[in-house]
């Protein structure tokens, strides 16, 4: 008989493990157990990874003190930080805005949408979520601003928000949303203008490529063939610039 380590209650023998290992089960809590594990890092204890990580130890340096593999190493060090949370500065009584981007995942039909807040003065952003335009989505990013004691919260004339933000701090107006707005077009024209640089630039450089394949091969036989390849290189570069 052996007592189970969960809840203290009496274990019965339950089989065996792979390894010939007695199994144990709890009659109270009806977990299986073993009343010695051969896998070291059973034995080993949470403070022992905070100390380290307090140290400034890699995984790979904890894993060979500790003697357990790396992905138990990773794993505990999420369990640790998963209930911790920034500290959140904040400034009482200030003004927010919040609206949604809609946007597409590697194709158009992959819909998505960008739900944020920011303050209207410094213009931070505060929250996000990314997924659908649904409650679930934009809850969580109306609790961020709650939690920050605001003033007012500005938003668009979407149903869902009635049903989530107190009426009292609720304004919903035509012109409350131009700074959140205006966040959005510069974020959407910039991803934008850096997709069309980057496809004009790998334009460009197979285009160079090809004009040098060419001139390499006919510089010999053809009089005047670097002249002409240049001349084409400009004219890209010109054109690719505009």
């Amino acid at each position: 008989m052996a007592n189970c380590k969960n809840c203290a209650g009496t274990c019965i023998k339950a089989g065996f493990q792979k390894l010939r290992i007695q199994k144990w089960l709890c009659k109270n809590c009806n977990k299986y157990q073993q009343i010695e594990y051969a896998y070291q890092s059973y034995n080993t204890d949470n403070e022992q990874i905070k100390a380290f990580v307090k140290e400034g130890l890699g995984i790979r340096s904890m894993s060979r003190l500790l003697r357990i593999s790396c992905t138990t190493i990773i794993k505990r060090i999420r369990a640790i930080a998963a209930p911790l949370k920034p500290p959140i500065l904040y400034k009482p009584k200030s003004i927010y805005e919040m609206d949604e981007m809609h946007t597409f995942i590697q194709h158009k039909r992959n819909d998505c949408w960008i739900s944020y807040a920011i303050d209207r003065f410094s213009k931070r952003v505060i929250d996000f979520r990314l997924g659908g335009r649904t409650k679930s989505k934009l809850k969580p990013v109306i609790e961020s601003i709650l939690y920050r004691l605001p003033k007012r919260i500005y938003t668009d004339g979407l149903s869902l928000y009635k049903n989530i933000i107190p009426t009292k701090k609720h304004r919903i107006s035509p012109y409350g949303t131009n700074r959140i707005e205006r966040c959005s077009l510069a974020c959407l024209t910039t991803a934008r203008n850096t997709l069309i640089n980057n496809m004009l630039w790998s334009k460009l450089q197979f285009c160079s490529s090809g004009f040098a394949d060419i001139r390499n091969a006919y510089q010999d036989t053809v009089p005047g063939i670097s002249v002409v390849v240049e001349t084409h290189c400009m004219r890209l570069c010109q054109v690719t610039s505009l």
